[in-house]
């Protein structure tokens, strides 16, 4: 745990948790179905805080489901046009989604960027950096195990990898003696022996 951040390190990938008096946050950064997979019953199992006008339009049902936010690329990716079968069910797609290249959120007295990072693994990558915690989620346009992977059909480009990872780069801070400082979290998990929160003292710009 860093900050109001913790890590839960699966056989598959990473998944950045933020736990407060608000709720819990949970992160993961684009349509891939083994970082979508979960969202039905991550949605099923909480609910929005809502009040007054909003609270009507909503209804009952809309208030009992937890908020996806992501970039409109990944809704984009993960629904369909009319009349075509769309690839994932229309309960996992995103709720809340913007088309900006930052989006930022207050949640459990904490302030979080989500920093879009265009046709980088795919076109609908977000770093998710926890300002107070100083932990940046990368997804997996950072991979601890092999070079990232460039999903061309969705969008990616070695270039918006390599531009991403410079955005990592500028956004940690290390320590003193580079011994500590922003934690960042690698999309794909390593072995269960190693430590997967990355110490920026083992970044260097090339």
């Amino acid at each position: 745990m860093h900050g109001q951040v913790c890590l839960l390190a699966g056989p598959a990938g990473n998944t950045v948790i933020q736990v407060g008096a608000q709720g819990v946050l949970v992160v993961d950064t684009h349509a891939h179905a083994d970082h979508t997979g979960g969202n039905v019953r991550i949605a099923q199992a909480g609910s929005q805080l809502v009040a007054g006008n909003f609270a009507q339009q909503l209804g009952q049902e809309g208030a009992r489901s937890a908020i996806i936010v992501a970039h409109e690329n990944v809704l984009k990716q993960m629904s369909a046009r009319t009349g075509v079968q769309a690839p994932t069910p229309f309960a996992a797609w995103p709720t809340d989604t913007f088309f900006q290249t930052e989006k930022d959120l207050y949640f459990n007295e904490e302030g979080i960027q989500l920093l879009h990072q265009p046709k980088a693994h795919t076109d609908g990558d977000v770093l998710v950096f926890f300002r107070s915690s100083d932990v940046i989620a990368a997804g997996d346009v950072f991979n601890m195990n092999s070079y990232p992977v460039i999903d061309l059909s969705r969008g990616g480009h070695v270039n918006g990898v390599i531009e991403a990872l410079n955005r990592i780069i500028d956004l940690a801070v290390s320590e003193q003696f580079t011994e500590g400082g922003t934690r960042v979290v690698p999309g794909m998990a390593e072995s269960a022996t190693s430590s997967t929160w990355l110490n920026t003292a083992t970044w260097s710009r090339s």
